[in-house]
């Protein structure tokens, strides 16, 4: 059967529908059904119009549960789904979502606790396009992306804890952090990640930028120790207020790590 002559019409609504038993129906492996419980939840409601002719066509839906919504308004063309209007969804940031979706995305969320507040994604419509017809991360295209995480939670063990250990802190089982809205686009399976800055413990500001190769499964970063967090946490004075001093968070998604020796030593003639 030739791929380019699939016609799908799809209209459909359900109610609490258990996404375990949606993806024994769809075929998807237990993995995908896992990770769409931790996006959405358990159970899903659903609100799906698909018209799809010969790979091209409206597609549009609604679909949420307890932990996050989802509203699509998008078009395939030639296998290719864009959108027609910006993206945007609020997603419950659980230490599933965290472990499932956040960390193969954005390295230094390892430990994720929980959060008081929402996940926040916006996606601009311009330069986004998701290949549905043989699919290959490479082809996924991201012009403009942001995600506002706000105060979050993690656990001392996790990579931000490890930062955190730097400045000789200890005596807790989890951290807060602030973050600042993180900018993104993506293109050949690289997602190049703007500045974005982070309070730890509302003591020591850090930044962080670089690059995560989801095709190589590797990370390029920078961790930014800022002027501030330097006097506080190695005592260090007389440093410009936007110093910052750059420290590589390198290795593969799952691995990535700073290497304190090379900090030992950037920091000496400090």
């Amino acid at each position: 059967m030739n791929s380019d002559n699939l016609t799908l019409f799809l209209n459909t609504k359900f109610e609490k529908f258990p996404v375990k038993i949606l993806g024994q129906f769809l075929g998807t492996s237990p993995e995908i059904s896992q990770r769409i419980s931790a996006v959405l939840g358990d159970t899903i409601n659903a609100d799906v119009h698909v018209h799809i002719d010969h790979l091209q066509g409206p597609v549009t839906a609604n679909i949420g549960g307890d932990n996050g919504q989802i509203s699509l308004d998008a078009k395939i063309n030639k296998g290719i789904l864009t959108l027609n209007k910006n993206f945007r969804t609020q997603i419950a940031l659980t230490k599933e979502f965290g472990k499932a979706i956040l960390e193969d995305i954005f390295p230094l969320a390892g430990g994720l606790i929980g959060s008081d507040n929402p996940l926040t994604i916006n996606i601009d419509a311009a330069g986004f396009a998701l290949p549905i017809k043989n699919f290959n991360i490479k082809s996924v295209q991201i012009g403009s992306a942001s995600l506002e995480l706000g105060k979050v939670r993690f656990r001392s063990e996790g990579q931000l804890g490890t930062i955190l250990s730097l400045f000789n802190t200890s005596g807790t089982d989890q951290i807060s952090v602030w973050f600042t809205p993180l900018y993104v686009k993506m293109q050949e399976g690289v997602i190049n990640f703007q500045r974005m800055d982070m309070l730890i413990m509302d003591a020591y500001p850090i930044a962080t930028w670089g690059l995560v190769d989801l095709a190589s499964d590797k990370v390029n970063m920078i961790i930014g120790l800022t002027a501030q967090a330097l006097k506080k946490g190695f005592n260090i004075p007389d440093l410009g207020k936007d110093y910052i001093l750059q420290i590589p968070f390198k290795g593969t998604i799952s691995s990535a790590s700073i290497d304190k020796k090379k900090l030992s030593q950037k920091l000496l003639p400090l």
